[in-house]
C-alpha cells in the first residue's frame, strides 16, 4: 500500500463474512480471511478513504498479542453483498442481510488473535494459526523467452505444518515487480502469453493463505516477444 506520503508499505487485508438480522443485528460472523502483502499499490485517495475512522463505528476490529493485550484497534466497514437471502442450513427460511466486514491494516503489528466488537460488545474472536504456510514456484523459473502466442505454464507447490486448507492467488507483473495485476488461475494451469503483455520484465507472484497467515513466492523476470 502507498501511504499518505506515497511510500510503499506492508499491509494486512482482513475480512470476515457476517449475517445480519432484519433489524441489522449481527447473528453470525465467520470465514476470517487475512491476506498479507509485502507492498500494496493503491492511490492516495483510496488510502485516505480506507484510513478514515468513524467517530462512533458500529464495528471495531481489535488485534491482540499473545498475552491478550490489544496491540491495534480500528473500525471495520460493512459491505452488503446479497440482501434478502436465507441462511444456509437453517431449519426454516430466515430472511437476513449478509455481507463482509473489511479493513486494510498498514504496517500491522505482531498479533496472535483478532476480535470483533459490535456497538461495544465482543461478538467474535479468532485465533491465528501457529505456522505460516510455504509456497514455491516450479515454473516458470525466470529468464525464459516465450512467444506471444505461446502458453506460459505456471506450476507451484505448497505446504503447511498446521495442515490447514490453503488457497492460492496469482498475480503477474510486466514492469519487473513495480506493479502487479491479479489473474484468476488454478494450480498447474497455463496462461496464454498474449493475456499478459509484450515485455522483457514479466514476473509471476503466487500468494498462499491458510485463512490467517500468508506466504508468497515470485519468479525472476522472463520475456514475452513476438
Amino acid at each position: 500500500m502507498i501511504d499518505e506520503r506515497g511510500c510503499l508499505v506492508s499491509t494486512d487485508v482482513i475480512s470476515f463474512y457476517v449475517w445480519l438480522s432484519a433489524e441489522g443485528e449481527p447473528t453470525n460472523i465467520d470465514e476470517l480471511r487475512i491476506l498479507s502483502f509485502p507492498g500494496w499499490h493503491q492511490n492516495r485517495q483510496s488510502w485516505r478513504q480506507q484510513q478514515q475512522l468513524e467517530s462512533e463505528p458500529e464495528y471495531v476490529l481489535e488485534l491482540r498479542g499473545s498475552s491478550g493485550k490489544i496491540v491495534h484497534s480500528t473500525s471495520l466497514r460493512f459491505y452488503e453483498t446479497t440482501p434478502g437471502s436465507s441462511r444456509p442450513g437453517a431449519s426454516s427460511p430466515t430472511w437476513q442481510r449478509q455481507g463482509t466486514l473489511e479493513r486494510f491494516v498498514p504496517n500491522p503489528p505482531v498479533y496472535s488473535s483478532l476480535a470483533v466488537r459490535f456497538r461495544g460488545r465482543e461478538i467474535a474472536e479468532f485465533q491465528r494459526s501457529p505456522n505460516v504456510p510455504s509456497v514455491a514456484i516450479i515454473k516458470p523459473e525466470g529468464s525464459e523467452v516465450y512467444d506471444y502466442d505461446e502458453a506460459v505454464n505456471v506450476v507451484w507447490t505448497t505446504s503447511d505444518h498446521d495442515e490447514d486448507q490453503l488457497t492460492a492467488t496469482l498475480y503477474y507483473s510486466i514492469d519487473g515487480g513495480a506493479t502487479y495485476t491479479r489473474k484468476p488461475l488454478n494450480n498447474n494451469e497455463s496462461i496464454q502469453a498474449s493475456e499478459l503483455s509484450l515485455s522483457n520484465q514479466v514476473r509471476i507472484r503466487v500468494y498462499v493463505s491458510d485463512g490467517t497467515r500468508t506466504a508468497f513466492a515470485e519468479t525472476q523476470d522472463f520475456k514475452i516477444t513476438l
